[in-house]
């Protein structure tokens, strides 16, 4: 059986390679140790399973641990998931703001930015707020708040695609926020 490193040391960029690593390892051992055994299809199938499970929990568990990886307690970990959600925001705005006054430049009225902006914040308020009630326990708030984090970044990103890039050549007014981050 091969020997993978410590994952609870690291940073969370190390932490994630080790997952890749764990992932390698795991491959390898069950190629070379029931490469006999893959002959009969309900085997392999059972082990396809287990390594696509034991694969997926790997990286929803590092995924997770991305945001706030240094918080040590539930304390620190809300108000390092609070801060997150407070620069997601201010980047919005800054992205919304850009782009009301692009539509009114190009097109004459925001009006519609502006009203699936208001229905866009109603849905985050609903679809996250059901995830932090629904459980109980310190973990709702984290929940919560990655999905509060998880959505801002789907918007900001729906924005600058929607009116902040053109169809031509023409560079884009700011710059792709999936890659600025």
């Amino acid at each position: 059986m091969p020997v993978w490193p410590d994952m609870s040391a690291g940073t969370a960029s190390e932490r994630s390679c080790y997952a890749l690593k764990i992932s390698l390892d795991l491959i390898k051992f069950l190629n070379k140790y029931f490469y006999l055994k893959m002959k009969n299809l309900k085997f392999s199938k059972l082990i396809a399973v287990v390594y696509f499970t034991f694969s997926s929990s790997i990286a929803l568990a590092t995924q997770s641990n991305l945001l706030c990886p240094n918080s040590k307690n539930t304390i620190e970990d809300t108000n390092c998931l609070s801060a997150q959600i407070g620069k997601k925001a201010e980047k919005l705005q800054k992205y919304l703001s850009t782009a009301k006054i692009q539509e009114k430049k190009d097109y004459g009225n925001d009006d519609e930015l502006i009203e699936t902006q208001k229905i866009w914040e109603t849905y985050v308020s609903k679809h996250c707020g059901y995830i932090y009630s629904r459980q109980n326990g310190s973990a709702r708030y984290r929940e919560s708040a990655e999905c509060t984090i998880r959505l801002y970044d789907e918007r900001i990103y729906e924005v600058w695609k929607s009116y902040l890039t053109y169809f031509d050549s023409t560079p884009p007014v700011l710059p792709n926020p999936q890659i600025q981050d």
